[in-house]
């Protein structure tokens, strides 16, 4: 049986890890022949692993309105296109789960599925960078907390981020990990 890709479809050789299409990591029970990701969870206070805390959400935006479902199945269609780094122009694809922002470790066996391994000749960005996730219909991006950290620019403004508070970004903004600009856009 081959692994079937919960983001783009594709059919993958049996045990692979990683998507070879879209590079989202697949999930671990490959003996099953199709993946059917959750289209919507409800919010409670006891969220599946890798899900935003709304609270923190809540806190950064000062509202008091939770949110009723985390939207974390459906298929977004945007991307981050690189517009500053050793290869312009390079599109991440991004998916409905959580999107892990660094640079791969072969050794600790970390797989980011947006590698900025050879974007980042300088090494300013971390292996652990950031994370981007798409919430009830908007992208959250949230820094690890690492020494270089992680902007968001619209316009010529750009503001850095807490670590670990996710932060919300829109189309056409900027993402600056390390010294990596990458524009969200969608597909």
């Amino acid at each position: 049986m081959s692994a079937i890709c919960p983001a783009c479809k594709t059919s993958n050789i049996d045990g692979a890890r990683y998507c070879e299409t879209c590079f989202i990591q697949l999930p671990e029970d490959t003996s099953v022949a199709f993946y059917k990701a959750p289209t919507e969870i409800p919010f409670s206070n006891n969220l599946p692993q890798g899900a935003i805390d709304f609270d923190a959400i809540d806190n950064y935006t000062n509202s008091n309105k939770q949110p009723e479902f985390a939207n974390l199945g459906a298929s977004p269609t945007a991307k981050l296109v690189v517009t500053r780094g050793s290869i312009i122009g390079q599109e991440f694809i991004l998916n409905a789960g959580e999107n892990e922002i660094g640079r791969w470790d072969e050794d600790d066996g970390f797989y980011p599925h947006i590698d900025l391994d050879k974007q980042d000749t300088e090494g300013y960005v971390h292996r652990k960078h950031a994370t981007i996730q798409f919430v009830n219909g908007q992208w959250y991006v949230e820094d690890a907390g690492g020494a270089n950290g992680t902007k968001i620019r619209q316009g010529s403004q750009a503001a850095k981020l807490a670590p670990h508070t996710p932060t919300l970004i829109q189309y056409g903004n900027e993402l600056i990990v390390g010294r990596i600009i990458m524009r969200l856009e969608q597909v």
